[in-house]
């Protein structure tokens, strides 16, 4: 009798590590330097973790700024998510809503997507007309009809704000950058991390791709 008792905490902790349904993911950004690409009045830059589950928040917030900074070097200047922006400066808030692998669970509904991309393409200017259609085409959503019992669901989702102050007036456009990858079940956790690093890459290529197109816009480009 004693000695099975020995052998119960170590069934309770394998059961509790082994039912575990979510993973969280830090994500990297692993681009070269935009060299060339550089601006007299540096763009605003913050992140905001606006997960649900907070967990390594401080590990991914950083690891983004790191990642950005490398990319964009002097062309960026980071400050508060809510600290306000001065006239005649361009902002990015980024805000982080997931980064990570659920167990058989879909994060994003894909009318959720559509609908806050056509909203952006509805509002923004003929300034970013182009910024917001080069992310509109990047997004990679599981189909709704998808079950997905025995998969781990990667999932990365950035909702990107870009807030123009140049002008007399306050132009903002919304929206989101987002992808979900599936894979099959495996023991260890493997397949959890593979589905959201594979979801990550497809996010981060696609931001890197539509704030070159800003990084552009905004140097080749009269704001009249």
């Amino acid at each position: 009798m004693k000695k099975g008792l020995k052998f119960l905490p170590l069934l309770v902790l394998f059961y509790v590590l082994g039912c575990a349904t979510q993973r969280v993911f830090v994500p990297e950004i692993r681009e070269m330097p935009r060299r060339g690409l550089s601006l007299t009045t540096p763009v605003i830059f913050s992140v905001l973790d606006a997960r649900t589950n907070k967990e390594k928040s401080q590990e991914i917030i950083t690891s983004i700024q790191n990642g950005l900074t490398n990319v964009y070097g002097n062309s960026l200047e980071w400050t508060e998510y809510f600290e306000e922006i001065p006239a005649g400066k361009v902002a990015v808030k980024i805000r982080l809503k997931a980064s990570e692998a659920n167990f058989g669970v879909r994060y994003v509904p894909v009318t959720y997507v559509q609908n806050s991309f056509s909203s952006a393409l509805a509002v923004t200017s003929k300034n970013w007309i182009t910024v917001v259609s080069t992310a509109s085409t990047q997004q990679t959503l599981l189909g709704t009809s998808f079950t997905p019992q025995g998969w781990w669901i990667g999932t990365s989702w950035l909702e990107v704000e870009i807030i123009d102050k140049r002008t007399g007036y306050q132009e903002r456009v919304n929206f989101p950058i987002v992808a979900e990858q599936k894979e099959p079940n495996t023991w260890g956790y493997r397949s959890a991390y593979r589905a959201a690093h594979k979801s990550w890459g497809i996010v981060s290529q696609h931001l890197i791709q539509t704030l070159d197109t800003m990084f552009l816009t905004l140097r080749d480009r009269s704001i009249n």
